[in-house]
């Protein structure tokens, strides 16, 4: 647990094909089902300081109480592409999360900006604000502080009650068009 954020909830892992990273943790690590909500845009995003527009594929599964994050960049100058580049294009662990109430989230960015700090990024998914504290301080993976949105908290839920005694079968649940009621 960090002292000044909370509990780290979630993994957040950058990879060059998503698909194959879910087969990868279902099948090698027991780890699903995962909800695949393939293309989303995030919204509102400023990476270092400049308002820019991108999209991610994403996925998510549960481990326990630790949810994981798996992400494919796909269009802008968001930082997810950078890291595979920086990665060699083999991809790995880029963030951890944690996801302080609503009225702490607004505070802890308020005095990171009051302060000076620079977001690495800051937007939204979903309605799911969140920020990346920037680490050119220090090198390694980043601190993403989120703050969920009520449709995200029950979707974060349907996510971990899916994952408590998983057998194993259908391990990849598409989220789009017709599956909207995980949302």
């Amino acid at each position: 647990m960090s002292k000044f954020y909370g509990d780290v909830r979630q993994l957040g892992y950058v990879v060059p094909d998503i698909k194959a990273a879910m087969q990868h943790w279902a099948d090698g690590l027991g780890v699903g089902p995962w909800f695949y909500l393939g293309e989303v845009a995030v919204e509102d995003a400023i990476v270092k300081g400049k308002t820019m527009s991108g999209s991610l594929k994403m996925a998510l599964a549960n481990s326990g109480d630790l949810q994981i994050e798996l992400i494919e960049p796909v269009k802008g100058a968001l930082p997810y592409h950078d890291f595979l580049d920086e990665t060699g294009g083999v991809g790995g662990l880029q963030h951890l999360s944690s996801w302080p109430a609503p009225d702490q989230f607004e505070k802890i960015v308020e005095a990171h900006k009051k302060s000076g700090d620079d977001f690495l990024i800051e937007g939204k998914i979903s309605g799911t604000k969140f920020v990346y504290l920037d680490s050119q301080t220090h090198h390694g993976t980043l601190f993403e502080l989120a703050s969920p949105s009520d449709q995200s908290k029950r979707f974060f839920k349907r996510v971990k009650d899916a994952s408590i005694d998983w057998d194993g079968s259908d391990p990849i649940v598409p989220i789009g068009a017709g599956r909207a009621e995980y949302l």
